[in-house]
């Protein structure tokens, strides 16, 4: 979620950063196409990030069970 939110920010300073230099130097549009990124990454940047969340969230879960068969293994072992 902060690398989403970081892109974003990315994006909006150094598109503002462009205009400005542009402008400063008699050109015009020189930030826009970054702008426009960062209007993109602010609506369907946090797709990425959700996935990376549920992607996380799964292998976790995987660790987990695969630690606790693991455990369960060598209670039955010891039984026997």
């Amino acid at each position: 979620m902060l690398a989403w939110l970081g892109w974003t920010v990315f994006f909006f300073i150094v598109g503002a950063a462009g205009n400005a230099i542009g402008s400063a130097f008699g050109s015009s549009g020189s930030g826009g196409g970054m702008i426009v990124m960062g209007v993109l990454t602010l609506l369907f940047g946090w797709i990425l990030a959700l996935l990376n969340v549920i992607v996380l969230r799964v292998t976790i879960e995987f660790v987990i069970a695969q630690v606790r068969t693991a455990q369960n293994t060598t209670r039955l072992a010891q039984r026997v």
